[in-house]
């Protein structure tokens, strides 16, 4: 038994504190009679046992013992916690991206390998934004992880200075952004599938067409229908300029029409209706008697002529070039055909006026399509429907851009129409379905239509205005009358609103989108 050995015996042999470790201390002397024999034969495992004995509480008696048996021969290991824990087990497992017993070296050979010995897993970090209120709930998740708060405070990757590589991934600044919640940012973005639009050649087997004259401020703007179609129409107000209304009859001998013209010039305007019969006769669509055939257009007209040019009126060439540029597709809204002088909110004159226009929209009944097409010219305000903001109107100075509300003027007594005033303020329109109806049904729908009006113009229907609304029935759906006619006030409503925000603004008659 060498020194160290004996050393252990005698302290076993004393008493008081000492003899409570008496056990401990001969076991450690027979783990230094081991690395003793161990040096002997290979001369370099004493390393391990030594470690192993200071481990277990021994590290003094075998620390001398190596001393004396000529230790300068061990290879030191760092001291961390980790390494210690490991070596207490005999046949431990290797820990992971660490060193066996048998693998170590000299800490000359790379000075850097303690430290990566001593650093734990490092574990990936989150995804996602972390801050605002997200942030330290996602700080408060990590705490409770399995040795997270461990990792901080023994000097791993939660100390500050510590880390040798930057995190794999950087977690953003700022506040989650709203498409980051809901998706993962890994899902492509689907594009939105565009949405058809809203127009009355929706209706399969409706055409529009447009004759401008830009120079006198009139126009003229044809529907037209691939087949005969049925025809009403329902007239408000005080001051209706139509044409052709006697064949809308369910008496008149005539069952069916070709289209409905809308044209400014007033009544003059009545003369652009045979050169759209013309181009239809040509084609020979109409009525047919004996030889030949006749054509049936209803029309109605707006008073335009104190806009433009009073001289300038529609004519036959334009009503022919209407009808040849009428087509299914794109319709073009706002300060062209008819809507080309329209103006809106005339109570205090055109002075204070803005411009009115040509607008169209449609809406769907399950497999029935109703379309209108509207020409906006009011002596009252246009509104939003659905929050009732003004939208054009009568202005509060001729230079103003502030509207006023026209009925509140009217019912104040203000304004200048007077009790005979002038039937200049008129809104003409028509709506269009691929629902099958007979002439009773087409004038019932013509109604419901107009409450259009009534929810987008303020006030409708005065002694001062022509309001008309005609309906064709172009098609062989069937359809509930009642649902078919509120869908057809719905698209009246936001023909009106297209019309005046399409609109384009002339010297002294701004537009809708210059407020």
């Amino acid at each position: 038994m060498d020194r160290g050995a004996a050393r252990a015996c005698r302290r076993h042999r004393g008493g008081g504190a000492r003899g409570a470790h008496a056990a401990r201390d001969v076991a450690a002397g027979r783990v230094c009679e081991v690395a003793t024999a161990l040096r002997i034969g290979d001369g370099g495992g004493d390393a391990d046992a030594c470690a192993g004995a200071r481990r277990s509480g021994a590290g003094r008696a075998c620390g001398r013992a190596a001393r004396d048996a000529g230790a300068r021969l061990v290879v030191h290991r760092p001291r961390g916690r980790a390494i210690g824990r490991a070596r207490a087990v005999g046949g431990a497992a290797e820990p992971p991206g660490r060193l066996r017993s048998d693998q170590g070296r000299a800490r000359s050979v790379h000075r850097g390998a303690h430290r990566r010995a001593r650093a734990p897993a490092r574990r990936p970090p989150a995804l996602g934004a972390a801050a605002g209120r997200d942030g330290l709930r996602l700080r408060r998740h990590r705490s409770r992880r399995r040795g997270g708060h461990r990792a901080r405070h023994r000097g791993g990757v939660g100390r500050r200075g510590r880390r040798d590589h930057p995190p794999a991934v950087r977690h953003r600044a700022g506040p989650a952004r709203a498409r980051d919640r809901g998706r993962s940012r890994c899902r492509p973005t689907q594009r939105r599938r565009r949405e058809p639009q809203a127009l009355i050649t929706d209706v399969p087997g409706v055409r529009v067409g447009h004759a401008t004259d830009a120079a006198g401020l009139t126009g003229v703007t044809v529907v037209l229908c691939d087949r005969p179609a049925v025809a009403g129409v329902e007239l408000r107000g005080g001051a209706n300029d139509v044409l052709g209304l006697d064949y809308l009859d369910a008496r008149h001998l005539v069952p069916t029409v070709q289209g409905v013209l809308l044209g400014g010039g007033s009544r003059f305007g009545g003369e652009a209706v045979w050169g759209v019969m013309r181009w239809l006769e040509e084609r020979g669509a109409g009525f047919a008697v004996g030889p030949t055939v006749i054509p049936h257009v209803p029309a109605a007209f707006v008073f335009d002529l104190n806009v433009g040019d009073p001289k300038a009126r529609p004519t036959r060439e334009m009503g022919y070039a209407a009808a040849a540029a009428a087509a299914p597709g794109t319709v073009t809204e706002g300060s062209v055909g008819a809507g080309t002088g329209a103006s809106v909110g005339k109570l205090f004159g055109v002075a204070r006026a803005m411009r009115g226009g040509l607008g169209t929209a449609s809406a769907r009944v399950g497999d029935a399509i109703v379309g209108a097409l509207v020409v906006v010219n009011a002596v009252g305000d246009v509104r939003e429907p659905e929050t009732g903001a003004l939208i054009a109107g009568t202005r509060d100075a001729p230079t103003g851009r502030r509207l006023i509300d026209t009925a509140d003027a009217l019912r104040e007594g203000g304004g200048e129409l007077g009790r005979f005033g002038g039937p200049e303020h008129t809104t003409i329109g028509v709506v269009a379905t691929n629902a099958r109806l007979g002439k009773p049904e087409a004038a019932k729908l013509a109604a419901l239509g107009l409450v259009g009006f009534a929810r987008a113009l303020s006030p409708p229907h005065t002694a001062f205005d022509g309001d008309t609304l005609f309906a064709l029935s172009a098609g062989d759906v069937t359809a509930d009358l009642t649902r078919l006619g509120l869908a057809a006030a719905d698209a009246v409503a936001r023909a009106i609103t297209r019309a005046v925000r399409a609109a384009t603004s002339l010297p002294g008659l701004p537009a809708a989108s210059q407020l």
